[in-house]
């Protein structure tokens, strides 16, 4: 049982007074009321959750990268894959009607200029129209959109990027302005649509995320059923890393030559793979590997602990009782570099403080070349 639970027999759609009676519930059949079924009786389904194997999911798949790491390319370079029904990077793909969504400025004519140098052919098709986001517009402009989609025959969309088809004055970081965007291309999947999103990944913690994740709000990833990760090394050698919900983690090195067709899919060459999967099969093992996890948690609460009593005994601390007891030691005066070393607190405290005891005649300072010297006023 799969879809809405549409029922076949129209009812008046007045609301029911009162609590519900049971008189509510047998207006329908019990074939209709089937909403709920025995999950040990579920029947698995046969069909691949990818449309390329361990790369492109059959729903949402997040292409992404630093600038310049080649998510254009390799976007372009599946899109025809999948356009022809030919391998790419060495797994098969079935012939499927795809648009290109470009939305960078003068990316469509960069597109027309890549697709002649690997002598595409006719069939992907290709918009860098942009939504209309004006008040009381956006549901039409989508919905005729989508429309349009089906009418060609459409079943993969390739957005080039998520940034730019936000709304002018919108971020990617934010999650009330991605989430209404995520919900429209959830609407594309519900109408059999595939979506393959290309956006950005940050620098090392730019927006608190990190360089193996998507730049900006976390509802990107928790759209996202897959993901793509690409990384170019330099001199030729791009890496693709792909994880999700439906497949082990691997990556995919393979030569990349934005002026060539390609061996094994538009500018790509196929190099190597290599699987991230745990090698551990055995219960006990992955018994072992979590408790050895357990410890390195909490040893990193402890030593959290430790330095947050170490800052709370630093605010107890009398610093200007210690600051006089290492000057009453020392008639001729102190040195501050001394006093730092002896007084057992923050250098700032302890700035803080003789500022605040020379201020108010406790100390008196003076210079001895470059160096700063307390005592003890007269």
């Amino acid at each position: 049982m799969s879809g809405y639970y549409q029922p076949t027999t129209q009812y008046s759609s007045a609301p029911i007074q009162g609590s519900c009676s049971l008189d509510f519930f047998v207006r329908f059949s019990q074939e209709e009321r089937m909403m709920f079924e025995d999950l040990s009786e579920v029947e698995l389904s046969s069909e691949s959750p990818f449309l390329v194997n361990g790369f492109i999911h059959n729903k949402a798949t997040v292409i992404f990268g630093r600038p310049k790491a080649g998510k254009s390319f390799v976007s372009l370079s599946v899109a025809h894959a999948i356009t022809t029904g030919e391998d790419w990077l060495g797994q098969p793909t079935e012939p499927r009607k795809v648009a290109l969504w470009a939305l960078d400025p003068g990316q469509k004519d960069e597109m027309k200029v890549r697709y002649d140098t690997i002598e595409g052919k006719p069939g992907l098709l290709i918009t860098s129209v942009r939504p209309d986001y004006r008040p009381g517009y956006a549901d039409e402009w989508w919905a005729s959109f989508t429309v349009e989609l089906l009418e060609r025959g459409v079943t993969v969309l390739v957005i080039d990027n998520l940034t730019r088809l936000l709304p002018a004055g919108s971020s990617t970081r934010f999650d009330d302005h991605v989430e209404p965007i995520l919900s429209r291309l959830s609407e594309l999947i519900d109408a059999g649509i595939t979506v393959i999103l290309v956006h950005h990944k940050g620098k090392f913690n730019e927006e608190q995320g990190s360089q193996k994740s998507p730049m900006g709000s976390t509802a990107i990833e928790s759209w996202g059923r897959h993901f793509v990760d690409v990384t170019n090394h330099d001199k030729g050698l791009i890496e693709l890393r792909a994880y999700g919900n439906d497949t082990q983690e691997f990556s995919v090195f393979a030569a990349f030559d934005p002026t060539c067709v390609g061996e094994d899919g538009a500018f790509l060459t196929y190099l190597d793979r290599e699987d991230w999967a745990s090698e551990m099969t055995m219960h006990e093992d992955i018994v072992n590997s979590a408790r050895k996890r357990l410890a390195e948690i909490r040893n990193k609460g402890k030593r959290t602990t430790t330095a947050k009593n170490t800052r709370e005994r630093n605010r107890d601390t009398d610093v200007a009782g210690l600051i006089l007891a290492v000057v009453n030691k020392s008639p001729d005066g102190v040195a501050k570099t001394s006093l730092h070393q002896e007084v057992r607190a923050d250098n700032r405290r302890i700035n803080s403080a003789l500022d605040a005891m020379v201020s108010n005649g406790q100390l008196r300072e003076w210079k001895d070349g470059r160096t700063s010297m307390y005592a003890r006023a007269a």
